[in-house]
């Protein structure tokens, strides 16, 4: 069993100790809104490494209102990326959130090059909006923070921090990005975040139970009043409706056995050229979680962020955008994930700095 622990008390006293100022006035938004683009399908079959998409797109999205494109792929119909070359913006509160991803889809300003040079080590996180850093502004999220961390020490070699963090992925998205487009960066450790209930995830159910009673209620509509009265009723019910499947032991069972498909399918698209690693962050969920320890008959690590309910309360108090209602990280949440990973890294032998 590959788990390897910390003294997360220095990590937390670290972060803890940077007093920053976290003022959050937030209402949640629901990222799993969906815009009915043409026939519910893009056109555009993302199957490339760089694919030939628009090269501007300006995305302005409001509270309960959000953006989708579907590239179906001959595994998952409903599979969807960060529109390359995209700025979005997420007014709240009277405060604006900017999310910028680059020429190749990544949530940032930095491109990488398509071979990767001898003289680059490259550490790749996949994961939903907690590591594509909701909420936050670019310069705050824990990938850019680690990034500046490694830039000012001074490495054997230089060290790419990449985000592949897309809202609402389940681990079947994280893996079919992987196959389609970041095995081909070649990073040297790839991290997947699983938080929460991620496990309980499965978006080829939830996604077109979503799409039926957004057509049900006739959403979207001109009117936006209506249009979000009719939004809310329609994901309530999607939602109800995804839940009463855990009444059967069957879905449970369909779940688990999809998640060791995916560690499968991980494995035989990494061929252990790159380093995985597994973090679990606070699951709570549904399905058996040590199903993640199957990994290790791959070889995979395990890192888990499963500390106590004290830790727990810790996070919700501190480290999210709003107690007890929305548990992302906040910029002090992202600073302590920041940490945590440099931690572990460097105890575990995985970076040479």
């Amino acid at each position: 069993m590959y788990l390897y622990n910390i003294d997360f008390r220095n990590v937390i006293l670290t972060v803890m100790n940077k007093k920053y100022l976290i003022f959050f006035s937030v209402v949640i938004i629901e990222v799993l809104s969906i815009i009915y683009i043409s026939n519910t399908y893009s056109k555009i079959k993302f199957t490339a490494l760089f694919v030939d998409l628009p090269t501007s797109n300006f995305i302005n999205y409001s509270v309960n209102t959000s953006y989708r494109f579907f590239y179906p792929s001959e595994r998952l119909k409903f599979f969807y990326i960060n529109p390359p070359n995209s700025y979005r913006l997420l007014n709240e509160s009277n405060e604006v959130t900017v999310y910028s991803m680059n020429s190749e889809g990544l949530r940032g300003a930095n491109s990488y090059s398509k071979e990767k040079p001898k003289s680059v080590f490259r550490i790749a996180f996949f994961g939903d909006s907690f590591v594509y850093g909701l909420y936050n502004n670019q310069t705050d999220i824990f990938t850019e923070l680690l990034q500046k961390k490694y830039d000012s020490l001074n490495c054997s070699k230089k060290i790419e921090v990449m985000n592949f963090g897309v809202p609402a992925y389940d681990f079947s998205d994280m893996v079919e990005l992987f196959r389609q487009k970041g095995k081909y960066y070649e990073p040297d450790v790839t991290f997947f975040l699983l938080d929460f209930a991620i496990l309980d995830w499965n978006n080829e159910v939830f996604l077109p139970i979503v799409l039926s009673n957004l057509q049900k209620e006739g959403w979207p509509t001109r009117n936006s009043v209506k249009q979000r009265e009719n939004y809310t009723r329609a994901m309530s019910a999607a939602y109800k409706e995804y839940d009463a499947l855990f009444d059967s032991p069957d879905f449970l069972a369909s779940l688990e056995n999809r998640f060791k498909k995916n560690l499968q399918d991980l494995n035989f698209e990494n061929n252990e050229k790159s380093k995985i690693v597994i973090t679990a962050l606070l699951l709570n969920s549904r399905v058996n979680a040590s199903l993640i320890y199957d990994g290790n008959k791959y070889n995979f690590l395990v890192h888990s962020l499963n500390y106590s309910d004290s830790f727990h309360r810790l996070w919700t108090s501190e480290f999210s955008v709003k107690q007890d209602v929305d548990e992302h990280p906040n910029r002090l949440g992202h600073e302590f994930l920041a940490e945590s990973f440099y931690s572990y890294l460097l105890s575990n032998g995985l970076i040479n700095c």
